[in-house]
């Protein structure tokens, strides 16, 4: 979270998530506070009044603590903090060992983990699972590494997936971990460990399009079965040559691009946490 500190005078002093950007603001108390930064009542917890930010100069659903309840105290500093306990797990949709999107997705999960954000990568290749067949299920249960998967979900916040495209959709293995996952077990309520989350998109691949088709798919299912899958996307092409030896992205931009996904979904995740 982004906790906004009280102190005596009438000056608000913050920059912005990137620390680029410093802003003043002239308020005498915390209700010229509260109009001057667009902040709106939500909760009080003990003695200060804590608000919820919808301010066009900042990210929204941030918790802002401008000052104790019934008091004119002005606003000197508004000091930020990263973003409190939120949990993302990232993955890529291939299993292929030297798969781009791999790459692709430790960039992202990067970016969120600047902000604060627990971050737990995982390979699907290390959750090797059969193809979904009822009545594999019906004889033998849900398998052991869809427990595992179902798991890590439940106790995320938020997804990072950079799945390739292939012919057009969602590749294989990506599809089959999700339907496995997908299997309602005793004692858990229908499509629980995707159901609350967020998620955001990525491709990487040789081609001109950069996977981009495989995205329309993956958005349509995830949404379907009960995830929020935030509008940014990316989908990078002629990614065989984009990567640098250390796994960053050879191009500063893009490198920043693909980082503001990761930063964009933990920020949106922690909005819709709270």
């Amino acid at each position: 979270m982004f906790s906004y500190k009280v102190k005596n005078s009438a000056v608000a002093t913050a920059t912005d998530t990137n620390g680029a950007v410093s802003l003043r603001r002239d308020v005498c108390c915390w209700e010229r506070a509260l109009s001057t930064w667009g902040f709106y009542p939500t909760a009080f917890r003990g003695e200060a009044a804590v608000w919820s930010g919808l301010s066009s100069s900042w990210p929204h659903g941030y918790i802002h603590t401008i000052g104790e309840k019934g008091s004119s105290r002005g606003v000197s500093r508004i000091e930020t903090n990263e973003i409190g306990p939120v949990k993302l797990l990232a993955l890529a949709g291939s299993l292929r060992i030297g798969s781009l999107n791999k790459k692709l997705v430790k960039v992202a999960a990067e970016g969120a983990r600047k902000t604060g954000a627990q971050v737990t990568y995982i390979d699907l290749a290390d959750y090797q699972l059969p193809v979904f067949n009822q009545d594999d299920q019906d004889a033998n249960g849900v398998p052991e590494n869809a427990y595992k998967l179902k798991a890590l979900m439940k106790e995320s916040d938020g997804l990072i997936i950079a799945s390739p495209e292939y012919n057009s959709s969602i590749p294989g293995g990506c599809k089959n971990a999700l339907d496995w996952v997908s299997r309602e077990v005793p004692g858990e309520k229908v499509l629980e460990c995707f159901r609350g989350r967020t998620a955001v998109l990525m491709s990487a691949s040789p081609g001109r399009l950069g996977g981009l088709r495989g995205l329309v798919a993956l958005r349509s299912m995830l949404q379907n079965v009960g995830v929020t899958v935030i509008p940014e996307q990316l989908a990078l092409s002629q990614a065989d040559e984009a990567f640098a030896a250390d796994g960053s992205l050879k191009d500063p931009r893009r490198q920043e691009q693909v980082e503001s996904l990761g930063r964009k979904l933990a920020q949106v995740a922690a909005r819709l946490k709270d």
